[in-house]
């Protein structure tokens, strides 16, 4: 939030941008590292682990920044 304010982005797209900082990890991450062979395995357990800290992360944005 302290670059949001540095650098004086309006209250909708500031909203916007931390709800968005607080979202999972894309499936694309998954996509890039099969198709590399590069650590699918990792990968996967990243998108797992932040989709389900992402529900505490957006609750408490959510709440913190209204």
């Amino acid at each position: 939030m302290a670059m949001i304010m540095l650098f004086a982005i309006p209250h909708p797209l500031s909203r916007i941008l931390v709800y968005a900082a607080g979202f999972p990890v894309a499936v694309n991450v998954f996509i890039m590292a099969a198709e590399y062979q590069h650590d699918a395995e990792f990968a996967s357990q990243a998108i797992f682990w932040t989709t389900l800290s992402s529900a505490i992360t957006l609750s408490a944005l959510v709440a913190l920044y209204r």
